[in-house]
């Protein structure tokens, strides 16, 4: 089922495979809610597991063609932004991924001017482009502020993550 809906769980949590929803919402993969200020999030599986660092961290899908996602590595075309809150997540797990509007990622240790265009870089976090070249998929977004290195800032997301 593909679609905007309302949900029954935050969009800053996720579900474990022991939670009595599981089954039900694992139906509901791909499915998409939209927040205030033009935010749409994706409802998705986590390929293995991941201990984060806090939120803001970029994904990209594990295998097409499915809605299962793991951290984006350097080069890897992004499907979204990580907001769960939580310190972890294991295989399976389901959460939402940001897909559209303002989202809060974490830079590679560089630093980012207002206006840049970012990619995924190593362990989810992104870096500028230095080379304009690139694949249109690849970009995550433009940032709308400077934030210095290993910090967190503001990014609009490109359309059709």
């Amino acid at each position: 089922m593909s679609g905007k809906s309302q949900f029954t769980f935050p969009l800053h949590t996720k579900v474990g495979s022991s939670d009595a929803s599981y089954a039900e919402l694992q139906k509901q993969l791909g499915s998409e809610a939209e927040a205030h200020a033009g935010k749409i999030y994706r409802l998705v599986q986590a390929a293995t597991a991941d201990a984060l660092t806090g939120r803001s961290k970029v994904y990209a899908w594990a295998a097409f063609g499915s809605y299962t996602v793991d951290l984006a590595g350097s080069g890897d075309p992004p499907c979204g932004v990580q907001t769960a809150t939580q310190a972890t997540l294991a295989a399976g797990d389901l959460f939402w991924l940001q897909i559209a509007g303002r989202a809060t990622v974490t830079d590679d240790s560089n630093t980012i001017a207002a206006n840049d265009v970012v990619v995924a870089a190593a362990t989810g976090d992104v870096v500028t482009v230095a080379d304009m070249s690139l694949v249109a998929e690849d970009v995550v977004g433009v940032a709308l502020e400077a934030f210095a290195a290993n910090a967190t800032g503001t990014v609009q997301l490109r359309g059709g993550l």
